[in-house]
């Protein structure tokens, strides 16, 4: 909670006889000025090229604000040059609302990591406190939210969620407060799959990195998680055919198929992530996870 509010004093508004604001002020305000801007056009109507521009020219000025924020790191095996990383300035657009940071990809696309400041991050999250309404939210402190789905999906998702299926054991980076590296998919719906991406984050040097590598072909389903879903599927059907025999109008029944799918996919990532650690693909994927958080700078 210090941390949370030291951050929100360094980007609260100066008084008006205050020094020039910080460049992260600046780039809040300007950030907040072209959202408020573009939401005051209707973009079903004539206006809608225009608003496009709008928000073209926006990100290519906060693109260059951010820029002087966060600086040069010293990345390993990404572009030099980092694109914006909120992909959308109008509410109710998919990327609407991610992480203010920039992200830097690598050639073959396999690996993408995103870099904000610890302040702006601090900033996000309590921003982000009930940013979904019915849904779980990020937690406040800094360290937890690096474990956790909504985390990720509002930060660096655009349309698809963050499901986390093991927590790999790395060892936190010296120079690093915080740290947590995961094995997860990103998905529209609920059900098996295998977990097809790391994602490791750390907080040091004032910044906040957050790594995504694919992995896809190095890991594959637990045919006894997998059953897991099969049977809560089963079930699920049975309700839902009780359902439809109420010609739709049955909710409580609705309401308990839904909730018996969500079981089953909790209950199977959950067995996924006890068993993956007697597979013999879960060591190298640690030491990779390992291996992308010590190539970060420290300053």
């Amino acid at each position: 909670m210090k941390a949370l509010f030291a951050a929100l004093v360094l980007l609260a508004p100066l008084p008006a006889a205050a020094q020039t604001p910080s460049p992260e002020q600046s780039y809040l305000a300007a950030r907040d000025a072209a959202i408020k801007s573009l939401a005051a056009i209707d973009i079903n109507g004539p206006d809608a090229k225009r608003a496009t521009r709008m928000e073209q020219a926006a990100i290519r000025d906060l693109t260059k604000r951010l820029q002087t924020v966060i600086g040069k790191p010293a990345l390993k095996g990404v572009s030099p040059a980092g694109k914006y990383n909120v992909e959308a300035l109008m509410s109710g657009d998919i990327g609407y609302g991610m992480l203010d940071g920039l992200a830097y990809t690598s050639k073959d696309d396999k690996t993408r990591i995103v870099v904000s400041t610890e302040a702006l991050t601090l900033k996000w999250l309590a921003d982000h406190k009930n940013w979904w309404e019915k849904l779980e939210n990020p937690p406040q402190e800094l360290s937890a939210a690096l474990k956790s789905e909504p985390f990720y999906t509002q930060a660096t998702s655009n349309g698809a969620a963050v499901a986390i299926y093991a927590e790999l054991p790395i060892a936190k980076p010296v120079h690093a407060s915080a740290a947590a590296a995961l094995l997860v998919t990103r998905r529209q719906d609920i059900g098996p799959s295998a977990p097809d991406e790391i994602l490791a984050a750390s907080v040091q040097g004032g910044r906040v990195y957050i790594v995504s590598q694919r992995v896809e072909g190095k890991t594959k389903e637990i045919p006894a998680c997998t059953e897991i879903w099969t049977k809560a599927l089963k079930q699920a059907e049975v309700l839902f055919e009780a359902y439809k025999a109420s010609d739709l109008k049955d909710e409580k029944t609705f309401d308990s198929y839904t909730k018996t799918q969500e079981a089953g996919d909790t209950g199977m990532r959950k067995c996924y992530g006890e068993r993956v650690k007697n597979e013999r693909y879960f060591a190298d994927l640690t030491k990779e996870a390992q291996a992308l958080l010590d190539s970060l700078p420290s300053k």
